[in-house]
């Protein structure tokens, strides 16, 4: 078993409005609100090797993501009956993630290196009989 560490940064470069508005009649406006539309965020994980030699049989992956940008508390301003409302939004965004997966290689592995054996035959023997005798 081989384990491999490993920590990252992940971006979404565009990242849509966390608060949508839309008119729904003449004095009144509705909100819409997407939590956890991080734009950054800090991945780190393990995965694990299990195999003989340098043969990997299959892998297993754990990985947890925390979001970083773009999750500050948001604030909504508005009327309501002739009075101000104001309503403050924030959210976390955070993930599991296992995975297990078996490699595949679509090139030709080398064969390992080949040691042949050098057989030296002698002959002894006692009144004309003879025996091989293999060393190596």
């Amino acid at each position: 078993m081989r384990i491999v560490p490993s920590a990252g940064v992940a971006l979404i470069p565009t990242v849509n409005n966390d608060i949508e508005t839309t008119p729904a009649g003449a004095s009144q406006t509705n909100y819409k609100y997407k939590a956890g539309a991080w734009n950054t965020a800090f991945i780190t994980g393990a995965g694990f090797e299990f195999g003989t030699n340098k043969r990997t049989k299959f892998i297993l992956n754990a990985n947890y993501l925390k979001g970083l940008g773009n999750l500050d508390t948001k604030t909504i301003n508005h009327i309501s009956n002739g009075k101000s409302v104001t309503t403050s939004l924030k959210s976390n965004a955070s993930s599991w993630n296992v995975s297990i997966g078996i490699p595949i290689s679509f090139t030709k592995q080398k064969s390992g290196t080949v040691i042949k054996h050098c057989e030296k035959i002698m002959y002894q023997g006692k009144c004309g009989q003879h025996y091989k005798i293999y060393q190596q």
